[in-house]
C-alpha cells in the first residue's frame, strides 16, 4: 500500500511507500519525522502551590502544545513527546501541520523571581 500525507512543509502531497504498513503506523512515522523539525521552545519556570518549582515548555507554532517537567531538560524532553502526539492528531484528522517559524528564537527562557 502507498500512503500519502499533506503537510505545509512538503509543498503539496508527499508520497511514502508503505508496503504492508497500517495507516496508523505510517501516520506515526510521519508524525515523528515532522515533530523532529526545529520548532521553537518557550520555557517558563512556575511554582506549584507547595512552592516547588516546575518548568513549563511550549511550542508557539503548535497552539496548545505544552508539557512540564521538574527540570528544564525534563520539560523539553516531555515537549518532544507532546509535539509528536499533537502532530499525530493533526494527521489523523487530516489537518495541516504548522511549519516551524524560523524567525522566532530557537529557545526563550523565563524565570520567576
Amino acid at each position: 500500500m502507498t500512503v500519502s500525507f499533506r503537510c505545509q512543509s512538503c509543498a503539496g502531497w508527499r508520497w511514502r511507500g508503505a508496503i504492508d504498513m497500517e495507516l496508523r503506523d505510517a501516520q506515526q512515522l510521519m508524525a515523528t519525522w515532522l515533530a523532529s523539525r526545529p520548532y521553537s521552545v518557550e520555557l517558563v519556570e512556575e511554582r506549584l502551590s507547595n512552592g516547588k518549582p516546575v518548568w513549563m515548555a511550549y511550542s508557539r507554532e503548535l497552539v496548545g502544545c505544552k508539557a512540564h517537567g521538574e527540570t528544564r531538560h525534563g520539560a523539553i524532553e516531555n515537549l518532544k513527546d507532546a509535539r509528536r502526539e499533537y502532530i499525530l492528531s493533526l494527521l489523523v484528522d487530516e489537518m495541516d501541520v504548522p511549519e516551524p517559524n524560523d524567525t522566532m528564537p530557537a529557545m526563550t527562557v523565563y524565570r520567576l523571581t
